[in-house]
């Protein structure tokens, strides 16, 4: 039989589990943006309150952290973390994000949505390009040690875009 993933709102369970679990790529694109000797359970606790947060999880196992957190009025920041069987749970994923979350937060105001990546995690580009995802400008300087990241930015008005790849990742 076949484990179901299914997506919940996060819980501290959920997040510290992902965070101490995080893939290599996560693990470095994570590491440069906070202070130096920040634990993974206080980074699960800080993402945990940052906005909407959502666990994904295979069967009882949490293998995906991620949410989107208010920029402004009009903006919000996408973010996805997770265990090596992330994978696994994408597509979950995307569908809860184009069908439910990003929906209702249109219907709040929001028009635009970003992402920024460290430059070697091409897993989580392509991952963002087939969701509608588009770079904006040139790799800057936003690790602590100057790590080089994209930023992704796209509009509302791409969400059908989204809703047609929703089920189609390919890592």
């Amino acid at each position: 039989m076949a484990v179901r993933v299914t997506i919940h709102d996060a819980t501290l369970r959920d997040a510290t589990y992902v965070m101490w679990n995080l893939r290599p790529a996560d693990v470095e694109e994570v590491m440069c943006q906070v202070p130096e000797g920040l634990s993974p359970n206080s980074m699960a606790y800080n993402l945990l309150f940052s906005g909407d947060t959502f666990a994904a999880r295979n069967g009882d196992q949490p293998v995906g952290f991620f949410g989107t957190s208010p920029i402004n009025a009009s903006c919000l920041s996408v973010w996805a973390l997770g265990t090596r069987h992330m994978w696994r749970a994408v597509s979950a994923m995307n569908r809860f994000l184009v069908d439910e979350h990003l929906p209702a937060r249109i219907e709040q105001g929001y028009r635009t949505m970003e992402a920024r990546s460290i430059i070697g995690h091409t897993d989580a580009h392509h991952w963002i390009r087939q969701l509608g995802g588009k770079p904006l400008g040139e790799p800057f300087d936003f690790g602590r040690n100057g790590e080089q990241f994209i930023l992704f930015r796209w509009h509302m008005h791409d969400l059908p875009v989204a809703r047609a790849h929703a089920n189609r990742f390919t890592s």
